[in-house]
């Protein structure tokens, strides 16, 4: 790969690369600082002497939870393969999602990030690379999507006369934020705005011509041809509403390794607010005091103490540690075979 200080830069374009490099390192600190505000306002006002102890009870839950966490997976999987008509990759799909959620949870890539590196490996089965990418868009968008029909069930379940005025606004602002995040991905792909790519690729390849830009030509049209598929995005919706749907069983299960019985519309409420709370507060690392302040809330409403419903999200993301380290295998031998596939490709 030839070192990209051999390739001839414009200045402007150094100048615009010196400027993302130092936006970059306040980005993170603002987003560290939120997440140890979070961390700080939590260990002041929850009672650590109860969190621990019950944590450590809960233990065996960790397992049950993980292998459960594989019925979630292989609905988020078959609603990603719907943006591939004719073709059977749920076994691959299923991998490479178990890689971007294990390494947007354990890696500070975000999920973007991890999306990225989803279409790197869906694109070694013979996909193109724009078709992958413009694939993972539009799930991220039925993802989304699901998430809100989720949220709602919850909203529907709320239990009468628990709700405070100052309830109401925190779950009306958190509504809003998850139907502001599912308008941008469809006002983006009909204002055609992806479109923009194709001309910066176009751009960067005229300027820079011994990069290969060709993997991602056209990702605007590759986009549009997935999109028009909606019967299939109203499956994939579907199917994304019933993997988050089946969280709230993981709740249960918490709940119950925690020696703490709720109902199932406790457990569904909880998980409903507690993920979209999650999905709100993506600018922190984690989503790290944001997740577990939904469960607090969410679980007050059913008279759950905030202690326990914290102990709650820890064991949820005990889970998602289990997932990330075994995403890691899994990565480590798409590489594996890759490397082996490339030789035997350059030794043929």
């Amino acid at each position: 790969m030839e070192n990209i200080e051999q390739l001839a830069e414009p200045p402007a374009g150094r100048k615009q690369g010196r400027g993302a490099a130092r936006a970059t390192p306040l980005m993170w600190i603002v987003k560290a600082a939120a997440a140890l505000a979070a961390i700080a306002y939590f260990a002041l006002t929850v009672n650590l002497r109860q969190l621990l102890p019950a944590l450590l009870h809960a233990r065996s839950a960790f397992v049950t939870i993980f292998l459960f966490h594989f019925f979630q997976l292989a609905f988020s999987s078959a609603a990603w393969q719907m943006q591939f008509p004719g073709r059977r990759l749920w076994w691959t799909c299923l991998r490479v999602r178990w890689i971007r959620e294990g390494t947007g949870s354990l890696l500070p890539i975000g999920t973007l990030s991890a999306a990225a590196l989803g279409a790197k490996l869906l694109s070694r089965y013979g996909i193109s690379y724009a078709t992958a990418t413009a694939s993972l868009l539009v799930d991220l968008a039925a993802e989304t999507s699901g998430l809100l029909v989720f949220l709602l069930c919850g909203v529907v379940l709320l239990p009468p006369g628990r709700m405070t005025g100052q309830a109401e606004i925190w779950l009306g602002a958190l509504l809003l934020s998850i139907t502001a995040i599912c308008a941008s991905f469809i006002i983006t792909q009909r204002a055609g705005l992806f479109r923009l790519i194709d001309l910066m690729i176009a751009r960067m390849g005229s300027r820079w011509p011994k990069i290969a830009f060709a993997a991602m030509e056209k990702f605007h049209d590759a986009l549009m041809t997935v999109r028009l598929r909606r019967d299939r995005t109203r499956r994939a919706v579907m199917l994304h509403s019933v993997s988050w749907s089946l969280g709230a069983i993981e709740v249960w299960l918490a709940f119950h390794g925690l020696h703490h019985a709720v109902s199932w519309r406790a457990a569904f409420v909880v998980d409903s607010v507690g993920m979209a709370a999650r999905s709100a507060g993506f600018l922190i690392p984690g989503a790290i005091g944001v997740q577990e302040a939904g469960f607090a809330f969410a679980g007050s409403l059913f008279g759950i103490q905030p202690e326990l419903a914290v102990a709650c999200s820890v064991l949820t993301r005990g889970r998602e540690l289990l997932v990330a380290a075994t995403s890691l295998v899994i990565l480590g031998r798409e590489e594996v075979r890759s490397g082996y596939r490339n030789r035997a490709e350059y030794a043929g």
